[in-house]
Parts: structure tokens; C-alpha cells; sequence
């Protein structure tokens, strides 16, 4: 082939879209041709050289891309945690409420089973003043001894407030910022291992079952 044709061919040969025939040919041609072989070796230095360009120019886009990438999920699980730990501090409760929050009271009764026999209930009730719904976490441990007397009862309760959650059966109601909890002495008499741990965030209140119940008795002969 003349060297005009060749050198109209080498683009086409630089991209590989010449057939097979006319790639033997012009390498053929090159082998024998200083000055095509110069002109081709020019061609893919060009060639190389521009492709290096455009993978400098697209590998700090490349680079861009992906923080934004991390960005957008490292913000996404930031959020997720924010909140969630809102969620937790206004409807769940994890903080225990402070004592000066929440007032403690309680009642003693005699109340009738359904097998016709009286007893004792001490029913303690806490309740917040400002409206705030009160949630309560209790942990109850009644332990059997042999006799009545070595028999006991703990009871941990750990007042928290919370809001209420909108649009539930609660919502709008006022009823939820008081909760009770009750004690009677179905299994055993009352005793003074019997007690009632409250934990707020600022100080623990322990009440004695046993002391509780003496008062109510001796107030009931008194009368």
C-alpha cells in the first residue's frame, strides 16, 4: 500500500476499526515505513496522553462523589440516632424521673377475696402535677420462705416521665399521670422484709410493707 493510504488508515487503526486484512497490511506497511511508523508512534502518543487527561479529570470526581456519598449515610445514620434517642427520652423513659417530680402516696384497705376472706391492700399511687404522662418500670421478687414470717416481698419501681404518644387511645387524656400499684397480703402476713425500693434519678425512697400495715392495725383498735 502507498504510505497516503496508509496514513489515512492509521486513525482507523489507532481505534481498532480497521478489518484484518488492512491491519496486516498496515502493519506490515509499518515494519518496512520510517515515516508511517514515526506518524503512528506520534498517533498513540497523542492517544495515550489524552486518556491520561481524562482519567485525571474524572478520578477527583470519582473521589468527590464518593464523600458525598459517605456524607449522605453518615448523616442518614445520624439522624436515625437522633431520633431514635429523642424517641427514647420522651416516650420510652430511659431517665428515671426526679423525686421532686413526682408525688408519692398511699392507701391501706381491707378488701374482700372471692372466697369471702378480707385482706389487707396497700395501694401506693404516684402522679406528676403538671399533666406529664408517667410511666413506671417495676421489677417484683416475692420470695417463699418455710414459714410465713421468712417469707417476703421486694418491689423495685422506677417512675420516668414521658410524653404522650399522638394520636393513640391515651392521647388527650389526663388519666395517665398517675399510675398505682398495689400489695396485699394474699401469700403472707406483711412483715418488715417486706419493702418497696422507688428509684428516682436524684435519690432512692424505700417503703416498709410491714411498718405500713402495724400503723393501719393499730389505728384500727384505736377506733
Amino acid at each position: 500500500m502507498k504510505c497516503t493510504i496508509i496514513q489515512d488508515l492509521l486513525p482507523l487503526y489507532c481505534d481498532g476499526l480497521t478489518s484484518d486484512d488492512s491491519s496486516e497490511e498496515i502493519v506490515q506497511h509499518l515494519q518496512e515505513c520510517r515515516e508511517c511508523r514515526e506518524m503512528y508512534t506520534q498517533m498513540k502518543k497523542k492517544e495515550n496522553a489524552a486518556l491520561s487527561t481524562t482519567e485525571r479529570d474524572i478520578k477527583p470526581l470519582q473521589k468527590i462523589k464518593r464523600r458525598s456519598i459517605l456524607k449522605m449515610i453518615a448523616g442518614f445514620i445520624s439522624g436515625v440516632v437522633l431520633l431514635g434517642t429523642l424517641f427514647a427520652f420522651m416516650f420510652i423513659g430511659i431517665v428515671p424521673a426526679k423525686s421532686s417530680d413526682v408525688n408519692i402516696s398511699y392507701q391501706t384497705e381491707l378488701v374482700s377475696a372471692e372466697n369471702g376472706e378480707d385482706h389487707l391492700e396497700i395501694r401506693f399511687l404516684l402522679e406528676t402535677d403538671d399533666g406529664r404522662v408517667l410511666g413506671m418500670r417495676v421489677k417484683d421478687m416475692l420470695c417463699m420462705g418455710e414459714t410465713e414470717e421468712s417469707s417476703y416481698t421486694r418491689t423495685e419501681i422506677r417512675p420516668y416521665r414521658t410524653f404522650q404518644i399522638p394520636f393513640t387511645s391515651q392521647w388527650g387524656k389526663d388519666s395517665t399521670n398517675t399510675n398505682s400499684i398495689n400489695f396485699n397480703d394474699t401469700h403472707h402476713d406483711f412483715n418488715e422484709n417486706d419493702v418497696v425500693h422507688v428509684q428516682f434519678r436524684d435519690r432512692d425512697v424505700t417503703f416498709n410493707l410491714g411498718e405500713i400495715a402495724a400503723e393501719w392495725h393499730a389505728a384500727q383498735e384505736q377506733k
